[in-house]
């Protein structure tokens, strides 16, 4: 991206300025650091981990619209609204109404007195990405400053613009950055979902990768929480991530147990898990306390909420 370099001795100062806090976690500063030098990069960590600041960071340092593709709108709300508030963003989606789309695409052409974009990340699902109509506008947006020099950043992206960023070779005069396109890193959440041996693997995400280069976008960050390494191969090789791209924290959860149990093999069966059911909960869950039970499929989802209905719970 840009402002690639000048970054690294920053990167504290920020984090406690910008973000409130006082140190990195696991993996958030290298994974940083490499898309700041424009290395793509798949960062596996737990929920919880801190994947967001992967490049919320980056671009809140960067003078270009970071993109992110998220596969469920209800996951592309809540991360526009925790968004920190000196890192505007703005969604589109099939949710909105055309006026909303209106307003989302000019805020992506606005750019400060310095020419860098306004808006900072933009968030979209995988089908979006893929829409020609959508490719077709992120490429007539106005050329941003490579740098945030003032008058003369602002002044060579105004003339890429006149000019057009593949025969303009605008530059600050200050400091020689050139001006760059629009979008700059592209985060691919959830990133699990594109690798064909993924438990839930989406079709559209396959054009992920091909549409992002189409775009120009660079680097690309690819998140998830569930990566097993075939899966995790497989994004690498969609993404164009190097083999020294992964980053990856396995750290057992000391308050996650597993057990299994085998369930008997006649007409039973429903009604010994259920038992099993109840009797686990009884003896786990605290007053007062809450518990997710997963199924199968969505009948015995239904069946298990009257079995605990009828109960009392």
């Amino acid at each position: 991206p840009s402002n690639s370099g000048e970054a690294d001795d920053l990167l504290s100062p920020v984090l406690r300025t910008c973000f409130g806090l006082n140190a990195f976690r696991s993996l958030q500063r290298d994974t940083i650091e490499r898309l700041m030098g424009g290395r793509s990069t798949l960062l596996v960590l737990p929920t919880g981990a801190g994947k967001s600041l992967a490049y919320q960071l980056p671009a809140l340092l960067s003078t270009q619209t970071t993109l992110v593709v998220s596969p469920l709108l209800a996951l592309i709300a809540d991360q526009l609204n925790s968004l920190p508030r000196m890192l505007p963003g703005v969604a589109l989606s099939s949710e909105q109404s055309p006026s909303q789309k209106v307003d989302a695409v000019r805020a992506l052409r606005v750019r400060d007195a310095c020419g860098v974009a306004a808006t900072r990340v933009l968030f979209i699902a995988p089908e979006r990405l893929g829409d020609s109509s959508f490719q077709q506008m992120i490429q007539s947006l106005p050329p941003v400053a490579g740098c945030r020099c003032g008058e003369t950043s602002a002044a060579a992206a105004a003339a890429a613009a006149e000019g057009g960023l593949g025969c303009n070779d605008a530059r600050c005069t200050l400091c020689g950055a050139r001006a760059l396109p629009a979008l700059g890193i592209a985060c691919v959440d959830e990133a699990h979902v594109l690798s064909e041996w993924s438990h839930n693997f989406r079709p559209s995400y396959l054009g992920v990768g091909p549409a992002l280069r189409l775009l120009g976008c660079h680097p690309v960050l690819a998140l998830t929480a569930t990566a097993t390494a075939k899966c995790a191969a497989s994004i690498a090789t969609h993404l164009r991530i190097p083999t020294d791209g992964t980053l990856r924290l396995d750290e057992p959860r000391e308050n996650v147990a597993f057990s299994a149990l085998v369930a008997p093999g006649d007409g039973n069966a429903d009604q010994w898990r259920h038992q099993q059911l109840l009797a686990a909960l009884r003896a786990q869950l605290p007053p007062g306390g809450s518990a997710i039970v997963y199924t199968l499929t969505k009948a015995d989802a239904e069946r298990a909420a009257r079995m605990l209905a009828s109960r009392g719970w």
